[in-house]
This record gives C-alpha cells, sequence and structure tokens, in this order.
C-alpha cells in the first residue's frame, strides 16, 4: 500500500483520538469546576456518573451526586480525577503524534536541518508527563484540606481514588505509549522520508557550528595579530629610548670624561639582541596565525560546499522517492486497467465458444 494513503489514514485516526481525548478533558475540567464550587458550598459527593452508581453510593451510606459535564458519553473517563491530567496526559500525547505524523509528509518534500531525538514529542516529555502526574495525585490530597467540617474516611478514600489516577495514567502512558512511540515515529520518518534521528540528521548543525566556531576562532587570531602589532609598535618604541639615553651618555663622557658607555652599551646590546628575538619570535606567530587564519577560511568554504552538496542530495531523494511513488501509483493504474481488459477478454471469447 503506497505510504501517502497509510500515513493519511494515520493522521485522520490520531486526529479523531484527539478530538475525543481533547472534549474528554474539557469534560473533566467542567465536572472538577462543578465539584469545586460544591465543596465552597460546603456539600460533599461522591463523583458518580450514573444513577445505577449513585444508588450504589447510597447503600453504602455515601451522598453521591451524578456529575456528567456538557458530554455525558465522555463522562465515564472524565469523573475519575479532579485534578484532569488523566485526560490532559492522552489529548497532549496524541496530539503530539498526530502533528509529527503531518511533520512527515511536509518533511518527504522539505527536510528540516535538525530531527530532534524526542521526535514526536517534545524534550523530556516522558519525565514531564510523570512529574504532571504526581502533581495531579499531590493536587487531590491537597483538596482533602479544603473540605468542609471534619472529612470522614469515606472522603479520604474518595480523594486517594481519584488522585491516584493521575499518576497510573502517566506512568502507563510513558512506559507504553511515549517510549515504544518515539521507536515506532522514528522508523516510519526513516520509511517515508530517509531522514534518520541521530548523528545523520544532525550534520548541518554540525557544519553550521563549526563554522560559527572557526569565524570566532579567525576574530581571535585578528584580535591577537592586532596586540602583536602594537606590542612590536611598544618594543620599537624602548629600543629608539635606548638610543636616546646611549647619546646622553656619549655627550656626558665628553664633558666629563668619566666613562659609564661601555658598560651601558654592554647592556643596550644584550637587551637589544632580547627585543630582536622577542620581535622575530613574534612575527613568526604573527605569520603562523596568519596562515592559520586562511586555512581555517578554506575549510569553512569546503565545509559549506559540502553543506549545500548534502541538502541537495536530500531534496532530491526526495523527489526522485516521489517520483518512484507516482510511476507506482501510475503502473498500479496500468495494471488494473490491464487485468479489466483481460476480463473482458475471457468473457468475449467464453461467449464466442457458446456461440460456436
Amino acid at each position: 500500500m503506497n505510504r501517502n494513503v497509510i500515513n493519511g489514514f494515520l493522521i485522520v485516526l490520531f486526529l479523531a483520538a484527539t478530538i475525543i481525548s481533547g472534549l474528554a478533558w474539557f469534560n473533566n475540567v467542567a465536572i472538577a469546576r462543578e465539584w469545586y464550587q460544591d465543596i465552597q458550598k460546603g456539600k460533599i459527593y461522591k463523583i458518580v456518573s450514573t444513577e445505577a452508581e449513585r444508588k450504589e453510593a447510597e447503600k453504602q451510606k455515601m451522598e453521591a451526586k451524578i456529575y456528567s459535564g456538557p458530554i455525558p458519553q465522555l463522562a465515564w473517563w472524565s469523573k475519575v480525577d479532579i485534578s484532569t491530567v488523566t485526560t490532559f496526559v492522552p489529548f497532549l500525547g496524541f496530539l503530539l503524534i498526530a502533528i509529527g505524523l503531518i511533520k512527515i509528509v511536509i518533511w518527504g518534500y522539505a527536510p528540516p536541518k535538525i530531527v530532534s531525538e524526542y521526535f514526536p514529542f517534545f524534550d523530556d516529555h516522558d519525565r514531564k508527563m510523570v512529574i504532571l502526574g504526581l502533581a495531579g495525585t499531590f493536587w487531590g490530597l491537597i483538596m482533602i484540606g479544603y473540605y468542609p467540617g471534619k472529612p470522614d474516611m469515606s472522603h479520604l478514600m474518595l480523594c486517594l481514588h481519584t488522585a491516584l489516577y493521575s499518576t497510573l495514567i502517566a506512568v502507563l502512558w510513558v512506559f507504553f505509549v511515549t517510549m515504544p512511540g518515539q521507536k515506532v515515529m522514528a522508523w516510519w520518518l526513516e520509511k517515508c522520508t530517509g531522514l534518520k534521528i541521530g548523528a545523520d540528521t544532525d550534520i548541518t548543525a554540525v557544519f553550521e557550528e563549526f563554522g560559527a566556531a572557526s569565524v570566532q576562532a579567525g576574530n581571535n587570531l585578528k584580535q591577537g595579530s592586532k596586540e602583536i602589532k602594537e606590542f612590536k609598535e611598544q618594543m620599537s618604541k624602548t629600543k629608539e629610548g635606548l638610543r636616546e639615553v646611549l647619546d646622553v651618555l656619549k655627550q656626558f663622557k665628553e664633558k666629563t670624561g668619566i666613562d659609564v658607555l661601555d658598560s651601558f652599551r654592554a647592556t643596550y646590546q644584550k637587551v637589544g639582541s632580547a627585543l630582536e628575538k622577542i620581535s622575530q619570535g613574534f612575527d613568526n606567530q604573527d605569520k603562523f596565525q596568519k596562515q592559520t587564519l586562511d586555512h581555517q577560511q578554506k575549510m569553512l568554504k569546503e565545509n559549506q560546499t559540502v553543506l549545500n552538496q548534502y541538502r541537495a542530495e536530500l531534496l532530491e531523494q526526495a523527489k526522485l522517492r516521489n517520483d518512484a511513488e507516482a510511476r507506482e501509483r501510475a503502473l498500479t493504474q496500468q495494471n488494473a486497467a490491464l487485468v479489466s481488459k483481460l476480463d473482458q477478454l475471457k468473457a468475449g471469447f467464453k461467449d464466442l465458444a457458446k456461440n460456436l
């Protein structure tokens, strides 16, 4: 069967699940709101959805009230959790899966730069859903403190019954839907688009990060070259200053006859030689930095070329895949037409045989 047909069927299926679970969550919010309002009025009821459940609760000497919400058909699901987490977790999950399937269709024509490792969910979806379930449990327990008067054991059990549903649903959702769902969606993504979750699809990001790092390194090298140039200028000024001191000492010797020129000249030669070596070292370093910068710029251009080729290949693969699917559909239609003609010929031969 054509992948686009399967994908379209899955999108419709999960959109339907999203709508149903979304209505259940909306109904859950309405029931919880009505229940909270009853508590504020000083009335405590066990939440039930049918008359039979209400009568059963009365036999157990518990006051019960039918909370059906705007959509009574979904009350059996919407009434179990006053925190509304039990209905929200599936609604959000089905919605993300449906969006993921739609993205797969779009990515078949326009591949993305990066596919998240959590696809089709968001980062740390499993942990956040479990935390949300625990938050619903704590909220159910906190509600005990808002009961008017002194709540008895039946009220406590009611809160525990509804509160623990949120954690149970969140844990079951993570282990039986989120974890296997990520693997199945990754497989289906690769099957439909050729994209892989992980290193293969992150190559463009690696190239871009390398490019940014190269630009930053180039800026650092330029800044270092500027500082080296300034230091060399300072060294030249130092050498000029030493020459001026040497001239002053010559004049001092001519006027006083006291010779301190030789010892200073020896010191000057040592300092000058050291400064010359430092200058040569900086010249070599400056030259090396320029060569490194040129090499990095060359690598950046080559990587950009490879990146453009990679993106072009992805687009070409998507185009070839779509062309192949179109040819497959055309051949299927032609085959069906040939089978129909063959059936007509067989029928014609049978009629001819009968007439003979």
